[in-house]
């Protein structure tokens, strides 16, 4: 199976307090999301061909991914729900990839849990090897996901993995990082004991 390629309409540079984000999209979705830890890139927005200005979709996507990234950096904390090119990567990946996006801010896991949440007990390398190359990080969380003895790799840099966890809350020490269980449910409460039947005493025969 061929994956598809998709050219963006627009790509944006939007700076953050930790860097950069640099952005790809069509009107259909995010293409590609790059995180950077250098501070010096200034904001831009590019239409493709030169164009001075995007469609009406792709000005919204524009608008509603800054306003995510803002409120991220304030730490106002929400799913990210964007329109984005799932399309483009294999199942197992999008697996993966919803797999760590519903680990919440200030949490974490390890590649073994999130290779036993999709089903593939023993797959935390393949989970690796898929956070790696996760194309749109931060907006899928791959660096909520850590080795089970410290932060693991991380494409920008631990360094900035480590300043994403602590901005967060994630519980972080030393460039290791804690590993937060998932919450188990709430125990079944035990149904109320029954009573025993009452048992109908019939009056004994007359003689």
């Amino acid at each position: 199976m061929t994956t598809p390629t998709l050219i963006p309409a627009v790509t944006a540079t939007l700076p953050t307090r930790f860097g950069a984000v640099l952005l790809a999209w069509d009107d259909a979705g995010l293409i590609s999301v790059h995180l950077t830890a250098d501070q010096g890139l200034e904001p831009s927005v590019l239409p493709r061909g030169g164009a001075f200005s995007m469609s009406v979709a792709s000005g919204r996507l524009l608008e509603r991914a800054t306003r995510w990234i803002r409120d991220w950096e304030e730490q106002r904390f929400r799913p990210a729900e964007l329109p984005v090119h799932l399309e483009l990567v294999p199942e197992f990946t999008r697996k993966v990839l919803q797999s760590a996006a519903a680990i919440p801010a200030g949490e974490t896991r390890t590649y073994a849990q999130l290779a036993e949440d999709v089903g593939r007990p023993g797959g935390a390398r393949a989970v690796g090897q898929v956070m790696a190359r996760n194309p749109w990080p931060l907006f899928f969380p791959c660096h909520r996901v850590v080795a089970a003895s410290g932060l693991g790799g991380y494409g920008p840099g631990v360094a900035l993995k480590r300043a994403l966890l602590l901005h967060e809350g994630a519980p972080v020490v030393r460039g290791e990082a804690s590993v937060v269980p998932a919450k188990a449910p709430a125990p079944a409460k035990a149904p109320p004991a029954r009573k025993p039947a009452a048992t109908v005493k019939r009056p004994g025969r007359r003689t």
